[in-house]
């Protein structure tokens, strides 16, 4: 991503303090909700990865996967693969962002990496106990689908469409929390950038800007969910794959067309609290109406920002062109 415009405050962390942060964050993931830690590991992180040596860097990564590791072990052993994917999330956002190559696109990988690493652990310890990760998403579905004999037939099939949906679609919600986890280690990279790693190429979240290879992920995948509907042959692991990825890239455009939103408030100069309002209001539309992914949809195809793009596109901005590319 572009390197933010705020005004940077440079308040000389020292590197060991990112340290301490890191491993305080990898200690805590037992106790603490993963979403604090994760923010934690990427601000310490990004300051150590900033101004440490090599071997403080390499004790940051090291010794914060192996810390968490063991605390979650011990205290949660269901819980360590996805606390360790979220680890290296945090850890792989921060390395990324110092080299100046957090890309929308980058962010994209991340996420669908660390929900397929999670997903696939689950899945794996779900067989171990004789059950899939589908039966347990849809057991309190049944129990409640059970409940309602005697109960007319609209409430019925209504029921079955919700558990129809529920087993087809349940993978969104690894998509979802890794999302969630990359948001949190952006916020922790964010001000690791004004107080203590000014290295760091971070550019506002409403310069999102999904890649062009997302598009034809979109189109390709369409392509199979009508493929799917046409052939009464078609794999239902195939047209459940289809169907989460598509829910997938519906947050992803969703996400560009609250970054549109975004940018276009920031460049009316409306107030913090109208911007809250705003974006609040557009949170409703999106859930009722998918407004804002047909926003993201669009301005990923018109490029209604005028964001660089093509090979020519300027990913980093070093100190010297920071006010010159991307002037409003």
């Amino acid at each position: 991503m572009l390197a933010s415009e705020a005004p940077q405050v440079h308040r000389d962390v020292p590197w060991w303090a990112g340290l301490v942060c890191c491993l305080a964050g990898g200690a805590l993931m037992a106790v603490l909700p993963d979403l604090v830690c994760v923010v934690a590991i990427a601000y310490g992180a990004a300051v150590v990865l900033d101004r440490g040596p090599l071997w403080g860097r390499v004790a940051a990564v090291v010794g914060t996967l192996a810390v968490s590791g063991v605390a979650v072990l011990l205290a949660a052993p269901g819980a360590a693969a996805s606390s360790l994917a979220f680890v290296a999330l945090a850890l792989a956002s921060a390395g990324l962002a110092r080299r100046g190559r957090l890309t929308s696109g980058a962010c994209c990988l991340l996420v669908a990496g660390s929900a397929l690493a999670v997903l696939a652990v689950a899945e794996l310890a779900a067989g171990a106990e004789g059950t899939s990760l589908s039966q347990v998403a849809t057991s309190s579905l049944d129990a409640h689908q059970g409940s309602l004999v005697g109960q007319t037939a609209e409430v019925a099939a209504e029921a079955q469409t919700l558990r129809e949906l529920v087993g087809l679609l349940w993978p969104i919600n690894y998509v979802v929390a890794s999302a969630c986890e990359l948001l949190c280690a952006y916020a922790g990279l964010a001000l690791a950038q004004r107080q203590g790693a000014p290295g760091l190429r971070l550019s506002p979240l409403r310069d999102f800007d999904l890649p062009f290879w997302v598009l034809v992920v979109l189109a390709v995948d369409v392509t199979a969910l009508l493929a799917g509907a046409t052939v009464d042959t078609w794999p239902y692991l195939a047209h459940q794959v289809t169907s989460v990825v598509l829910m997938a890239l519906r947050l992803a455009f969703a996400f560009q067309g609250f970054a549109v939103l975004a940018w276009f408030l920031y460049r009316r100069n409306v107030s913090a609290a109208g911007r809250a309002a705003i974006l609040a209001m557009a949170f409703v539309l999106e859930v009722q109406l998918v407004i804002m992914t047909i926003v993201g949809l669009l301005d990923a195809w018109r490029n209604y920002r005028q964001l660089p793009r093509g090979r020519g596109r300027v990913t980093v901005q070093g100190p010297a062109n920071k006010e010159s590319a991307h002037a409003d």
